[in-house]
């Protein structure tokens, strides 16, 4: 049995309050899929293919990141650049 979606966020919180974010960061959720249980949660410094790939092959249902990977409002997601093809790849993995 994992953890369950929002005592995971309070754990966190606790740790990394949301008071502390700097104005120009964009910390926090950024792409939620479900209210499942966690059971495998993955750390990484930032969203790269490697670690999307990395995250499928183990089921991961969770990756926690330092780096967002969505800095800057998005007005479309465009496969053309980087993070329109990791949103992409994230999304088609859970098809």
């Amino acid at each position: 049995m994992g953890i369950s979606y929002t005592d995971l966020i309070e754990s966190i919180e606790i740790i990394a309050p949301q008071f502390l974010m700097e104005e120009w960061d964009n910390s926090g959720i950024q792409i939620k899929t479900s209210n499942n249980d966690i059971e495998k949660i993955m750390v990484a410094l930032e969203i790269r293919e490697d670690v999307i790939q990395e995250a499928i092959l183990n089921k991961v249902d969770l990756i926690i990141t330092h780096h967002p990977l969505i800095f800057h409002e998005i007005n479309q997601i465009n496969t053309d650049d980087s993070v329109g093809r990791y949103i992409n790849n994230l999304a088609a993995s859970l098809l």
